[in-house]
């Protein structure tokens, strides 16, 4: 590769195959000098700014996966896995705001990642008791987000930035 810029240091790289006159036709018409790979590296490298705002959007993204990931409780007397994406979240504060027993759908996890899914009877104070735990659950996904984004803030490098991970 050959690097070049010009002179508001807007970076330019052509393969060594373009042909002599064509390069030169370049380097003419925008008034381009060469320069090293590190130096083009360094050119073309985001900013802090743009690598933290990255790093924010991916906390971001994580945290929401997270958060409607499903959660665990152990309201029926054993660990459960709970649903909870917006839909889920909406349908268990309704069954906790009507205050009757009703069906609620959980899994049970084999030890191997594979959740057999069932629609359990839960008494009020088991919906509310899930409702609870899904409440926590998604509070320090919150939290953890927001600690992680206070890290982020602070950084000021990128190798500090790569060490923040969700």
């Amino acid at each position: 590769m050959n690097y070049f810029k010009d002179k508001n240091n807007k970076p330019f790289a052509f393969e060594d195959d373009v042909k002599e006159e064509v390069l030169n036709g370049f380097i003419e018409k925008f008034g381009l000098t060469s320069i090293t790979e590190t130096e083009f590296k360094a050119l073309t490298a985001p900013s802090l700014d743009e690598l933290k705002t990255s790093k924010l959007s991916h906390i971001n993204t994580s945290c929401e996966a997270a958060i409607v990931g499903g959660f665990t409780s152990s309201a029926l007397g054993s660990v459960h896995i709970y649903q909870s994406d917006r839909d889920d979240q909406i349908n268990l504060m309704g069954l906790v705001t009507a205050g009757a027993d009703d069906l609620l759908k959980c899994g049970v996890d084999d030890g191997n990642g594979n959740i057999t899914w069932d629609w359990k009877q839960h008494t009020t104070a088991q919906l509310k008791a899930v409702f609870d735990d899904g409440a926590l659950f998604k509070k320090q996904q919150l939290i953890k987000a927001n600690t992680l984004k206070a890290q982020v803030s602070a950084a000021t490098t990128a190798e500090e930035l790569d060490g923040i991970v969700w």
